[in-house]
């Protein structure tokens, strides 16, 4: 996960959901399940 997505997810998780717009709400969930997956793959690997 870059730099960029690092800093947009601190961005959305200081906000209340319920004050991100559509858009923002489906970046932030996407980028949740992206961080979850990567670091789910390096414990996988060892």
């Amino acid at each position: 996960m870059g730099d960029l997505e690092l800093a947009l997810l601190a961005y959305y998780r200081s906000h209340p959901l319920s004050s991100l717009t559509t858009q923002e709400t489906d970046e932030y969930l996407y980028l949740e399940v992206k961080l979850v997956l990567e670091t789910w793959e390096k414990t996988k690997r060892g």
